[in-house]
């Protein structure tokens, strides 16, 4: 009973583990897109923030700040024609269902239903678990033709627990791990962290 509960608790904890990591990034970008040139950027005004205004926010300022760490500079409204390229970003919440199918085994239920020491054999147990995900998405665009030319894209499940200090951290890791290998190939301004 005791190396069950063990058990249990290693599972238990390994479980937080991945929940704790679960953060899915995706890039793309225009193959024949020239980022050797981009030193100043301005942003995209959203149309509407998206589900959570708070998030947006963050998101933004965490986006200034790595895009500033790799030496880029931001450039005002007034100031916006001259930017090399545009920044936009969205954020909303996707609804997902996660199914498990844990196949055949033992089902330890029946072992307090008859008195038996062990579950009965063939028993299937299926969970099925909706739940809400984030979905960050940062886009650059071209200014003159007003094209995509690279997206980055980070998913996770909604903590709805979380403090603000918290929320603020994942949305950090989120915008760091989606601005990582921005801007592609090692281009990027003299002195920046891409040059």
């Amino acid at each position: 009973m005791v190396r069950a509960r063990s058990i249990v608790a290693v599972l238990a904890s390994a479980w937080v583990a991945a929940a704790c990591s679960n953060l899915r990034v995706a890039h793309d970008y225009d193959l024949d897109a020239d980022f050797r040139d981009l030193r100043s950027y301005a942003w995209i005004e959203p149309e509407a923030m998206g589900s959570d205004e708070l998030t947006y926010r963050r998101a933004v300022g965490h986006v200034e700040a790595e895009l500033a760490a790799k030496g880029f500079e931001r450039l005002d409204a007034e100031r916006a024609d001259e930017a090399d390229f545009r920044v936009a970003v969205h954020f909303d919440t996707e609804q997902r269902v996660r199914v498990t199918d844990w196949g055949y085994g033992y089902d330890w239920r029946l072992s307090a239903r008859y008195g038996r020491p062990f579950g009965g054999y063939g028993a299937t147990r299926v969970d099925v678990v909706e739940y809400d995900e984030g979905v960050l998405f940062v886009d650059v665009v071209e200014p003159s033709t007003g094209h995509l030319i690279w997206r980055g894209v980070a998913r996770r499940p909604v903590d709805e627990r979380a403090t603000p200090a918290e929320r603020d951290a994942r949305v950090a890791e989120a915008v760091a791990r989606i601005l990582e290998p921005f801007p592609p190939g090692g281009a990027g301004p003299p002195g920046g962290a891409g040059g």
